[in-house]
């Protein structure tokens, strides 16, 4: 019992910790220069579109992408004609890991972890280490979750676990409400979704209680969107809220 408790958690922890690290390299990355190239490749709408995508991806928030936009918008390097494909594309980035979270790439986890790794080690740049410093995040993040979802299967086994969750099978409000609480604490909706279709995976969470989590997920990330963007003036506050 003690072993598959120690799997979960320590399975969450690296989750976070990659979470935390693509954040924070991404964060070092976004230098002016990074930002008026940005604002450069906008000119056209397939690699706006692209930039979308890739910033939702790496951000694993909408939030933060549409705050990044918000900024260049608000200091005049884009048009809010040109921030929007952006946002709208972010969200089609996020969903790309959504995707990798339900799909064995154990192998192709581990690979990059070694690779990130040694690069993240061994890097005398400071440019590039920022850069391996998200693949190393995006690998922490993904072995993770393999570790949650190989300590949750035999959870769904244990006789007080099935009563528990039996229990509380009807209880969507409950589920939305945890759902909504974990998003605003951790910043992530994201991130609460895939560890919530981890644990469906592994028997713990029925379909309707996941899915009343993840709609309350996105709930908890508009209220952080909307209290983060309430100081905001202008344009870049239409964008946000």
């Amino acid at each position: 019992m003690w072993e598959v408790l120690g799997l979960i958690v320590a399975g969450l922890g690296l989750f976070f910790v990659g979470v935390k690290m693509i954040s924070e390299n991404a964060k070092q990355m976004a230098s002016r220069r990074l930002r008026m190239l940005v604002a450069r490749w906008t000119q056209s709408q397939l690699l706006a579109s692209l930039g979308g995508a890739l910033s939702g991806f790496v951000t694993q928030s909408t939030s933060a992408a549409t705050f990044i936009v918000a900024g260049l918008t608000s200091s005049g390097l884009m048009t809010v004609r040109k921030a929007l494909p952006i946002i709208i594309w972010a969200n089609a980035g996020c969903s790309i890991l959504v995707l990798l979270a339900v799909l064995d790439i154990k192998y192709a986890v581990m690979l990059l972890l070694g690779v990130a790794g040694i690069s993240f080690a061994f890097s005398k740049s400071v440019k590039y280490r920022y850069a391996v410093g998200i693949l190393l995040g995006i690998g922490l993040l993904f072995y993770g979750l393999q570790m949650i979802r190989s300590g949750a299967s035999p959870l769904a086994e244990v006789s007080w676990l099935q009563s528990f969750l039996y229990r509380i099978k009807g209880s969507y409000v409950l589920a939305f409400i945890v759902g909504l609480l974990l998003t605003f604490v951790s910043q992530t909706a994201i991130g609460i979704v895939i560890v919530a279709i981890t644990m469906t995976e592994a028997g713990l969470f029925s379909v309707d209680q996941t899915i009343m989590l993840i709609y309350g997920a996105h709930v908890g990330s508009s209220l952080t969107t909307w209290f983060l963007g309430s100081g905001l003036k202008g344009t870049s506050r239409q964008l946000v809220v």
